[in-house]
């Protein structure tokens, strides 16, 4: 079958498989060259129309590909087409001129970045499989390297781009039940029975039954099926288009790379903090004698080294956790004449994790909201002596009912000394980290 039945590629003079930046060019280029006004040829007119007809036709994506495959296409109103056989001309790879049993036509996406704007343009044509995987992976390796840099569309434009080239192109269906109805008459005619059963049989998988062309197409395959000797075992064609092959395994591996690192990426933001591992109980020791103890020094910053809050507050830079409840902790601290710094811990049976960390000034109160079921305990450090306590578990509980949900709202007092509404404990340094 030609690959130019009306000389559109030969009046651009450009391949069958040019692209659609060469045939801008090759238009404009010609164009000056025929142009009556310049060209004195008799023929100069005709061949004007004919380059302004190759244009139009070529330059749309659905009209090349009906051109493409024009022969296997063009109908005689006076014939009914699925009785009518097509010429013994085989359908060939428009880049290396190959005669297949499954060529397809396939459009390949491009994409390039400017300073100001990107462009997409697409290779198409009819390909044989190995040529097919030689265009995808040079479209796609153009996207990648020019097609991400203006923004925003030039990250858009190339990842459609590149995913669609990935997974094979964009191969239409009714231009390819065409394509393979067309090579299995080919191969009947060549005495090729066998072959042409398994293309036909290609063709019928490719076939939908939703339109009077594709019926007609479809009537034209199974008359090719009736002409293999019954009793013959049909053959089966290996899928030369399958995807798991060499160049969707090339131009997956970006794709994959760039998943794996979000998603690490993505981990690391959101993991929590490793939690430390509550200390072995060990042996207490005798505690220094009075004139061995270092004087306590008020410390002018939290432990993650940002000052003291003037009012009540979270401290900055520490984490924040169990924040989708709606049990409430109310921490007084105007019976005490120290400001404090106070460590909200959830608790497990081995485990720990900190919550919140705040600071109430002396006399003053604090609300920790939002707080989830579960169970927790408060430890503080009096600031006026490093005194350091820890309250008995403080349990929060969320009961659903039909219309409602009952929540815990606690309130807790420090004083200066243990005592009180919170029975607290004595704790080393180490627990209140």
């Amino acid at each position: 079958m030609p690959v130019d039945p009306k000389g559109y590629y030969a009046v651009l003079g450009i391949p069958a498989s040019a692209s659609a930046t060469e045939i801008k060019h090759a238009f404009r280029r010609r164009a000056i060259q025929l142009h009556p006004d310049r060209n004195k040829s008799p023929h100069a007119v005709e061949m004007f129309v004919l380059l302004k007809q190759a244009y139009e036709t070529l330059s749309n994506v659905s009209r090349r590909a009906a051109y493409d495959i024009w022969e296997t296409t063009d109908t005689r109103d006076e014939q009914d087409s699925s009785s009518r056989e097509p010429e013994n001309e085989p359908i060939v790879c428009s880049v290396c001129g190959k005669i297949t049993a499954q060529p397809r036509y396939v459009m390949f996406l491009e994409v390039k970045s400017y300073v100001i704007g990107t462009s997409r343009t697409s290779s198409q044509g009819i390909f044989c499989s190995d040529c097919a995987a030689k265009e995808s992976i040079r479209a796609t390796f153009t996207t990648w390297v020019l097609g991400w840099w203006c923004l925003p569309f030039g990250p858009i434009y190339a990842g459609h781009a590149v995913f669609r080239n990935t997974f094979g192109g964009i191969k239409p269906r009714d231009i390819n039940v065409r394509i393979a109805a067309h090579q299995a008459w080919y191969f009947a005619s060549a005495r090729q029975l066998d072959l042409a059963g398994a293309i036909a049989a290609d063709a019928l998988k490719l076939a939908s039954a939703r339109t009077r062309e594709s019926a007609e197409v479809k009537a034209s395959v199974l008359r090719i099926l009736e002409l293999i000797p019954r009793g013959r075992r049909p053959r089966r064609l290996r899928n030369s288009w399958r995807l798991l092959r060499w160049p969707f395994l090339v131009q997956a591996l970006p794709l994959l790379a760039i998943a794996v690192g979000s998603a690490n990426v993505m981990w690391k933001a959101t993991r929590p903090a490793p939690v430390r591992p509550a200390p072995v109980a060990s042996p207490p020791e005798a505690p220094p004698a009075p004139w061995q103890r270092p004087r306590y020094v008020r410390p002018s910053q939290a432990d993650n080294g940002v000052p003291w809050p003037t009012v009540p507050a979270y401290i900055p830079g520490y984490p924040r956790r169990f924040t989708d409840g709606r049990s409430t902790l109310s921490v007084d601290n105007s019976r005490n004449e120290s400001d404090v710094f106070m460590k909200l811990f959830s608790v497990g049976t081995k485990t720990r994790l900190l919550a919140r960390a705040f600071f109430i000034p002396a006399g003053q109160k604090f609300v920790v909201e939002s707080l989830e079921r579960g169970s927790y305990d408060l430890r503080y450090r009096q600031l006026s002596s490093g005194a350091l306590f820890k309250s008995d578990p403080l349990v929060f509980k969320e009961v659903s009912s039909d219309d409602s949900i009952k929540v815990t709202t606690m309130a807790v007092t420090i004083y200066k000394t243990a005592g009180g509404s919170l029975p607290v404990t004595a704790i080393p340094d180490e627990e209140f980290d």
